[in-house]
């Protein structure tokens, strides 16, 4: 296993130092996507920063173009705003305190939750977000990819995971080019001290029965070769360290393969580490938030969700 993956691989699959879960797939969540045939048209540069990324979202309000594409509603899509929270709350408040607060270990009502919060709002408003804040809360995600990126496209940027490109390119607009049409870049730095975390989650496989017939299967994803396959999906990346970029068919997903290759510091979904069906109260949450993204309104918001999860993390 340690051939085939890197020690942060194994550690987030074991429990008191034994293995119990297999890294079979796994996604970058801290990628936005763009159309560099836009940028090149508009002399535009890839944002490294969080007031890059502000600043070029007002570079394309001020071409009477509708900056951003967000879908959180319809068909459960309330999880795309977990996702802007978790990346903005790494870059704010760090990895250390990100692992305390999905595990219990700090409130939703600490400050360093309000402050994301209103970094998040700075971009998903009525003023930067494709048909305003309703919009979003009317849009579903695979929706919002064809706001951005289908044949009759009505914004220009958007975020979500590596898994954007596959979905994108095989079922939203098959005429997307990959480096011309649709491409990616990693989520800005807004604390220089902190990085560039990545925020990402990934698929493991455990076994609840043993015998011959499980021990082979667990045996075989674990391989270069199982890897392979998963990756020829254009959808998913392996953690498998022995699948080479070459076995990737598009620059995109070599591109996020080496984003999670590179990565310092690995960030699992944070609202997938909420027990229960708490991450979807979280979405809920935030979709509240974003109506009234007013402080006093944020922290009822916060304080309601702090009392239905307190107690629910266990020991």
């Amino acid at each position: 296993m340690r051939q085939n993956y890197g020690p942060g691989w194994l550690k987030l699959g074991s429990a008191g130092g034994k293995l119990y879960g297999v890294p079979a797939k796994a996604n970058s969540k801290s990628l936005i996507w763009y159309k560099p045939n836009s940028f090149k048209k508009y002399h535009f540069s890839i944002p490294k920063t969080w007031a890059q990324l502000i600043s070029l979202t007002k570079k394309y309000k001020a071409k009477g173009l509708v900056p951003w594409a967000v879908g959180a509603g319809p068909n459960q899509s309330q999880w795309t705003l977990t996702d802007w929270f978790e990346n903005i709350y790494a870059r704010t408040a760090g990895p250390a305190k990100y692992q305390r607060l999905f595990t219990g270990k700090i409130k939703f009502t600490d400050p360093s939750v309000i402050k994301a919060l209103k970094y998040m709002v700075q971009i998903i408003n009525n003023k930067y977000v494709l048909n305003g804040v309703q919009g979003v809360l009317g849009q579903s995600f695979q929706g919002s990819i064809g706001d951005v990126f289908g044949k009759n496209a009505k914004a220009q940027l958007f975020f979500e995971g590596g898994f954007v490109g596959g979905i994108a390119t095989q079922q939203v607009n098959t005429s997307l080019k990959p480096g011309k049409t649709i491409n990616d870049f990693p989520w800005p730095t807004i604390n220089r001290k902190l990085d560039h975390p990545v925020v990402g989650a990934a698929d493991f496989a455990a076994a609840f029965k043993d015998n011959p017939e499980v021990r082979s299967f667990l045996k075989y994803i674990s391989t270069a070769a199982a890897g392979r396959i998963w990756v020829s999906t254009n959808a998913v990346n392996s953690p498998n360290k022995r699948v080479p970029g070459s076995a990737y068919p598009s620059l995109l997903g070599r591109k996020e393969a080496a984003q999670l290759a590179a990565a310092k510091t690995f960030l699992f979904d944070g609202s997938d580490l909420l027990p229960g069906s708490f991450g979807d109260t979280w979405g809920f949450a935030l979709q509240s938030v974003i109506q009234n993204p007013s402080t006093a309104n944020i922290t009822k918001i916060l304080s309601g969700f702090q009392s239905k999860i307190a107690g629910q993390f266990g020991s």
